[in-house]
């Protein structure tokens, strides 16, 4: 009898809990009305002081929100991986506006266009943030944080397009002509802040009318993890991970999430796992994070966080009846 006992424990939680956490992937939860359209100006004051959805891998915070004619994403994050793995490859807001979780329309911020010698010594412009490049593709030296913040600083702001109407696309600069706004910076404890406000009009329709209250949007955060990443200036860490099993935290101004995680370390096999956001002060809040490997040489080379796909679906918001 404990043999059976301790054989359903063992295999069968863990497939119960993965399936829990896929169909929590279907969850749809209620968008919030953007009453006043923020300012994405890089002010750290204009970000909320609440956010609805928290991500404990990552140490994301963020809010999705509307009105009539923007989609506003805010949030902000301590965690000092998480800040390089932004200033170093972006992250990549997807919207899907037939309520999955597809690539149809794509925001790479920040997004950096480094100029390139050929050999015939011409200047070629190259974009240095896809999925397998970053600033420091096939370097050996790490950056750290510092680093990373001074560069995007000095750095005229970019971002790149992907699935917008015509003629918006490609590589483009911040502010622009199509009103995209996206926006990073730091508070007084160093906090990163970010900020994006998209029109409607960009990739979906001019405004939104009575017809879209049952309109819902499939949004999608993704990071990808970083070789030789020292937060602090550090040696880089050596080997793998290997574990699995249930965490419990506390989030942003509620409860915070539950989250299953499952990996292979060592000797350059990555890792996986799943996990479920928290409760925040304007209702539940349930991101699902997919942490989608990493890789490890054994020597120091490894990817210290791993790459993240933070999903949420969200009913669009109308203005409500005074």
């Amino acid at each position: 009898m404990n043999k059976k006992l301790n054989y359903l424990i063992k295999y069968c939680t863990p497939i119960f809990v993965i399936a829990l956490l896929i169909s929590c992937s279907n969850t749809v939860y209620k968008g919030l009305w953007q009453s006043q359209p923020p300012q994405v100006n890089g002010n750290p004051n204009e970000i909320p002081g609440s956010f609805k959805f928290h991500d404990s891998e990552s140490g994301l915070y963020y809010t999705i929100s509307n009105d009539l004619d923007n989609l506003y994403i805010s949030g902000k994050t301590n965690n000092r991986q998480t800040q390089m793995s932004i200033l170093h490859s972006g992250m990549q807001f997807c919207i899907d506006t037939t309520g999955k979780y597809g690539e149809q329309t794509r925001i790479l911020f920040p997004f950096v266009i480094k100029q390139k010698k050929n050999k015939n010594s011409k200047d070629v412009a190259k974009g240095n943030n896809n999925s397998s490049q970053g600033r420091n593709q096939g370097t050996n030296n790490p950056e750290n944080l510092d680093t990373l913040k001074k560069k995007f600083t000095d750095e005229k702001k970019m971002m790149h397009l992907l699935g917008f109407k015509y003629p918006i696309g490609g590589a483009v600069p911040l502010p622009n002509d199509y009103g995209i706004k996206m926006n990073i910076s730091w508070d007084s404890s160093s906090t990163m802040v970010f900020q994006a406000s998209i029109p409607f009009s960009t990739f979906y329709k001019k405004s939104l009318s009575i017809g879209d209250s049952s309109k819902i949007f499939g949004i999608s955060m993704k990071l990808t993890g970083i070789p030789n990443a020292q937060p602090n200036g550090g040696m880089g860490s050596m080997g793998g991970m290997v574990g699995s099993g249930l965490s419990f935290g506390m989030g942003s101004m509620g409860m915070g999430g539950m989250g299953m995680g499952m990996g292979m370390g060592g000797m350059g096999m990555g890792g996986m796992g799943m996990g479920m956001g928290g409760m925040g002060m304007n209702g539940m809040g349930m991101g699902i994070r997919i942490p989608m490997g990493g890789n490890n040489n054994g020597m120091g080379n490894s990817t210290n966080q791993p790459n993240s796909n933070i999903k949420t679906k969200i009913k669009l918001a109308l203005k409500p009846e005074n």
